[in-house]
């Protein structure tokens, strides 16, 4: 029975926007919306530092998720951190907290479509049969409903109910279900995929179907390189050369664009396709590329393994083995500029590249079998080009020592050789073999030439190409049909209509790998040129999609879900800072509509950034970063790093630096101060005690801000101590994460560290981890041998991973754990 309208859009908003187990902990009342931001920021930070941490463990993933956890208590109004937590809830299973995110993230970005389909996951999973789960799927894909949950969710919602009943072995709903997906999102490329591997048989049965299923699938996701090289070999295989070479350049501009060389055999693919197609010049300068990268491959290797150290001019003289394909392509290259003596020196590099893989497959000690098929296509090569009798009667030789050449190969030979007593008698052995040997075609199509019979031979050239126009000795039959007839062969019916499919591809998006901006576009801002001292850093980032298709966001892209920030701190008195880079997970949206955005943002101080400028806030300082979209890892030339790069349809983008002010520091400002935090009504006393707190720990530093006398530097710590019980508690917290620590402040650390409160507890624990270079010092704090004892859950596993990363961090200074004072 279906359910009324209205009750199938009330079951969707009240599922989208009711936490399931709502458990949000109000801030103590006393602190102000500023300063439980600023410590649900510092709590963010610790959270991503134990999360970051390497080798990953179970206590630092609890550990990471619980500072999570308290910050989105403190800012309950964040969905960035509520979508942190949920990340963390989801490796740690905690199902009551990604209960608890979901609705949040929903509630504060309903445009959140990928926590909308989590949160409708979690209700079809909680239905315990398949029937409960039919029915319920049944009230979410209504008509009504999916407006609004979306047609990309409910497209995921669909399939996922289709695999379920597929399970089962209802293959006709699961296909219906399919076929619904596709309908609802076109470009759901995971459907995409699923429906052609349901649909293989049309690769064979109807090549014009398969390339439409192959089309879509590349402009799914126009940043695969494995899908558009499938299309262009299959083009290739049916003799759609341009359309093939169309989009093998794509696969190989898309691979550089990755970092990557794509590689012989797919450079020897598209010079084939260039050359088959006509496009000889690009051909000959794609195979000079890539026998200059090999030389320079091989040379780079030959000069590291050398005992004696070569000369520049010695090395630029070695020269790499070309593969057996490339060189065969070489020959076919060479024959066209009717110069004997370039056909005669290409002819003799495609023997010696068929000796190197003989040569390396003798070391790899295999079998002749796999052997022998290198020099049978090295023999047809000769026969076809009129190698030289010395030349080919040497590869006969050597076939013949592996394996006696069978009747028909040896009458081909003889036939090619002439070494039979009449030229009707070699056109007969020829003729007899030429339906099922393109070398026999082809050296009977010679044969017929030097006999003056040009049609016949223009037929058994025509019929050599048709039977096989994907390889390399079919393409020779229509070049050399071509050169008879003395004009172009146009393509098959059927080429043509594959061609045909791939020109409804925009031109444009040749232009992607080279051009990203012309698909997709990041910019990247500073919310804010100048902040206060302790205020948040906030970078805006908006990614447009230019394109006319929706974009799909996910781990295989074409937008990744992933965006790399590079920041980096210049503070007075100090050396510019750079630390790890920062991984932003945008996937708040299952794909950006066309012609549509996708905004976000990062609180720089919920990153390591936010520790450094809190090492010295009075001098202030200036945060600069780099954005990458669509990153990638290289090496660096100079360094031998890891270094962050734009890969397929990214871009680099730098933002304007932010100027983070610091505190002028005057005998007029401390005796304000002072009395400020003397005033009980004062507001912002957290701040004032701070700063104030860095003023005494700065007189051990050179530079000073200035000079305090013993009187007023006990006044000061005295005025802390006494304003101290005044704060509320999370004014507290806060200034545990920001307050230098220093023998200076000892009297206020004291009352820090003799806190009960469980958040400040695990605050101390935080500021050990970096506060000592030695780490076995830092394992006989008494706050680390306590956290270990604790009845607290989440400060024993936090304890538990400090022990565990300074020992780690121990280990790999002294190598093994002999020097490492052991934990009680």
């Amino acid at each position: 029975m279906q359910m009324p309208r209205f009750i199938s859009i009330g079951l969707v908003a009240a599922v989208l926007s009711t936490p399931v187990m709502a458990q949000i902990v109000v801030a103590d009342e006393g602190s102000t919306q500023a300063m439980r931001s600023r410590l649900a920021a510092a709590l963010t930070r610790y959270g991503r530092a134990v999360l970051g941490t390497d080798p990953m463990s179970v206590e630092g993933l609890l550990a990471g998720t619980h500072f999570l956890d308290a910050a989105t208590q403190l800012n309950p109004e964040d969905a960035s951190a509520w979508r942190l937590l949920l990340r963390s809830a989801l490796l740690v299973e905690r199902e009551d907290l990604v209960a608890e995110a979901i609705p949040e993230i929903v509630r504060l970005d309903p445009g959140d479509t990928t926590a909308r389909l989590q949160r409708l996951w979690q209700v079809l999973d909680d239905a315990k049969t398949l029937r409960e789960k039919s029915r319920l799927a049944d009230q979410l894909l209504t008509p009504e409903v999916i407006k609004v949950i979306g047609p990309d969710v409910a497209a995921r919602l669909m399939l996922r109910m289709g695999l379920l009943h597929r399970r089962a072995g209802e293959v006709d709903t699961f296909m219906n279900m399919l076929d619904g997906a596709l309908m609802l999102d076109p470009n759901y490329r995971d459907a995409m995929a699923l429906r052609a591997g349901l649909l293989e048989e049309l690769e064979q049965s109807d090549p014009v179907a398969w390339t439409r299923i192959l089309v879509q699938l590349h402009l799914a996701d126009l940043t695969d390189a494995g899908a558009a090289a499938e299309l262009g070999l299959y083009l290739l295989h049916h003799g759609a050369y341009a359309a093939s070479a169309r989009m093998l350049s794509m696969a190989r501009a898309l691979e550089a664009a990755s970092g990557k060389d794509a590689g012989a055999a797919l450079d020897a693919d598209l010079i084939t396709a260039f050359w088959a197609s006509g496009d000889f010049e690009a051909a000959e300068m794609l195979l000079q590329e890539r026998e200059q990268l090999l030389d320079e491959a091989y040379q780079a290797m030959s000069a590291s393994q050398s005992d004696q150290r070569l000369t520049p001019l010695e090395v630029a003289r070695i020269k790499g083995p070309l593969p057996p394909k490339l060189a065969m392509i070489g020959v076919m290259i060479a024959a066209d500029r009717e110069d004997a003596s370039e056909l005669t020196d290409a002819l003799a590099t495609a023997v010696e590249a068929a000796d190197d893989l003989d040569l390396l497959r003798l070391e790899q000690d295999l079998s002749e079998s796999v052997r022998i098929p290198n020099f049978n296509r090295l023999l047809g090569l000769l026969l076809v080009f009129n190698g030289s009798t010395g030349a080919i009667e040497e590869v006969e030789s050597r076939i013949q020592e592996m394996e006696p050449l069978d009747e028909d190969k040896q009458a081909l030979v003889d036939a090619a050789l002439g070494r039979m007593p009449s030229s009707e008698e070699r056109v007969s052995v020829l003729r007899a073999q030429a339906p099922q040997s393109a070398v026999a075609s082809l050296v009977l199509a010679n044969l017929l030439l030097e006999n003056g019979e040009k049609q016949e031979a223009a037929r058994v050239l025509l019929a050599t190409w048709r039977r096989s126009p994907g390889t390399l000795l079919g393409m020779l039959a229509r070049h050399r049909l071509s050169a008879i007839l003395n004009a172009p062969i146009p393509m098959e019916d059927l080429a043509q209509s594959m061609s045909a499919v791939l020109a409804s591809v925009p031109a444009v998006t040749d232009r992607y790998p080279f051009e990203p901006s012309l698909a997709v576009l990041m910019r990247a801002e500073a919310r804010e040129r100048r902040v206060d001292v302790f205020d948040p850093v906030i970078v805006d980032c908006t990614i447009a999609n230019h394109t006319g298709m929706p974009m799909a966001i996910g781990p295989n892209g074409p937008i990744r879900d992933l965006v790399l920030f590079a920041p980096s701190v210049d503070q007075p008195y100090g050396s510019g800072t750079s630390g790890a880079p920062v991984l932003v997970d945008i996937a708040q949206r299952l794909q950006i509509p066309a012609h549509g955005e996708l905004e976000f943002s990062l609180d720089l101080r919920t990153t390591w950034v936010g520790d450094t400028l809190n090492l010295r806030p009075l001098n202030g300082a200036v945060v600069s970063s780099l954005v990458y979209f669509n990153p990638r890892v290289a090496t660096a030339q100079q360094s031998r790093r890891p270094s962050p790069r734009s890969g397929p349809l990214g871009s680099k983008y730098e933002i304007e630096p932010v100027r983070v002010d610091g505190q002028r520091v005057t005998d007029v400002w401390i005796r304000s101060a002072i009395d400020n935090l003397r005033d009980a009504s004062a507001k912002d006393d957290a701040i004032t005690m701070t700063l104030l707190g860095c003023v005494v720990n700065d007189q051990d530093a050179t530079a000073a801000p200035t000079e305090l006398s013993a009187d007023s530097e006990s006044e000061i710590v005295a005025t802390l101590i006494e304003a101290w019980p005044r704060l509320d508690v999370v004014s507290q917290r806060w200034i545990a994460t920001a307050m230098p620590e220093s023998d200076r402040l000892n009297g206020l650390w004291s009352l820090i560290q003799g806190s009960t409160d469980s958040i400040m507890r695990q605050i101390v624990l935080m500021r050990i981890v970096g506060r000592y270079s030695s780490p076995e010092k830092a394992l006989e704090e008494p706050v680390v041998t306590a956290g270990l004892r604790s009845n607290d859950d989440a400060i024993r596993r936090l304890a538990e991973w400090i022990e565990a990363t300074l020992q780690l961090r121990a280990e790999q200074l002294y190598g093994n754990e002999g020097n490492i004072t052991p934990g009680p």
